[in-house]
């Protein structure tokens, strides 16, 4: 849990995973980056973004970021989806800007059932990988993953709930029905059934 940053600021607030550091080739040239999953209280809006620094200087270190890409993602916010995003993001080696750009094409990738009209995003993310191979295994496997018990209480508690942000509950319940999220206190509580 000590992996994860948490922002709050009026104009806008974020969860990091500084476990997911990583280099990358932004715009040709190379950076050490970091995603994040971001809140923009203005327009009620969420996503996932990636905030770099130059290569050599501390990447927990708030004042040396000198870029954040964002973009955002449909509401209620599915919690699971947008940390498997930030999974994808941070082992693609290559990001692309705009807005069909490498942020949109990994929140497509963490889609568990993808629908036919997105398998382009799939193909353009691909092709930053070092294989079309290695992408598709390593997608498949982080498909599979969920977040520590502890992370997804605190992900849930520290900001989601926080900030008032709306997220899916059916997306928690689906992952428990599949077996990739195991049942909780936490979770039993706040799937129940408000009467």
């Amino acid at each position: 849990m000590k992996h994860f940053q948490i922002v709050k600021k009026p104009l806008f607030s974020s969860i990091s995973d500084n476990g997911l550091v990583s280099e990358k080739i932004i715009h040709h040239v190379s950076k050490t980056a970091v995603p994040f999953i971001g809140y923009l209280p203005e327009k009620n809006e969420v996503g996932i973004g990636l905030r770099t620094c130059d290569t050599g200087k501390d990447p927990t270190d708030l004042k040396t970021w000198t870029m954040a890409i964002f973009s955002k993602v449909p509401m209620p916010v599915k919690v699971i989806h947008l940390w498997r995003a930030m999974k994808i993001l941070a082992e693609t080696p290559i990001v692309k800007k705009g807005p069909n750009g490498t942020l949109v094409c990994c929140w497509h990738a963490a889609t568990v059932s993808i629908e036919v009209n997105k398998i382009d995003y799939l193909e353009e993310l691909a092709e930053l990988w070092e294989s079309h191979n290695a992408f598709y295994e390593r997608r498949n496997e982080i498909l599979k993953l969920v977040p520590s018990a502890e992370d997804l209480k605190l992900l849930i508690t520290a900001f989601f709930w926080d900030l008032g942000i709306d997220f899916s509950k059916e997306e928690l319940g689906a992952e428990i029905a599949a077996g990739r999220l195991s049942e909780t206190a936490f979770l039993n509580h706040l799937l129940q059934p408000i009467e």
